[in-house]
């Protein structure tokens, strides 16, 4: 397995105008998002299975997870299929020969790549927005 050495990435996490205040915070191997004292997401960095950083579960404003929550969870009548569909995430299935798409810990295909954030640069949390920077 290779290795993508450097994933920069800048999210602007937007409060809606009906939401207070968000607040974002690093809790071990992961950053939560909340907005007005309700849980939102947490952003996965590490971690055995952690191929690429993801956001697990994604919650609407009425708090109802909107992300399917399998691999990390095993929910009655939800598929499991698919282990690489974690939550939200964002990569590529070909990257100079690479594939950081189809790349789960577990499977066996030639050329997985994953996505190592480097390091946590900054959080910001805020009265209508949050920030976290990572590289």
């Amino acid at each position: 397995m290779r290795s993508f050495n450097r994933f920069s990435a800048v999210v602007l996490l937007f409060g809606l105008p009906a939401f207070g205040q968000v607040k974002i915070a690093r809790d071990g191997d992961r950053i939560t998002v909340d907005i007005q004292g309700k849980p939102f997401t947490a952003l996965y960095i590490t971690g055995a299975e952690t191929t690429k950083p993801y956001f697990h579960p994604v919650r609407s404003a009425s708090g109802t997870i909107v992300t399917r929550r399998y691999p990390m969870e095993t929910i009655e009548g939800e598929l499991r299929n698919e282990k690489h569909q974690r939550g939200l995430w964002f990569s590529h299935g070909d990257v100079n020969g690479l594939d950081f798409w189809d790349n789960e810990a577990s499977y066996t295909t030639p050329n997985r790549g994953f996505i190592v954030l480097d390091k946590v640069i900054g959080l910001s949390s805020g009265g209508k927005t949050g920030l976290i920077e990572a590289s």
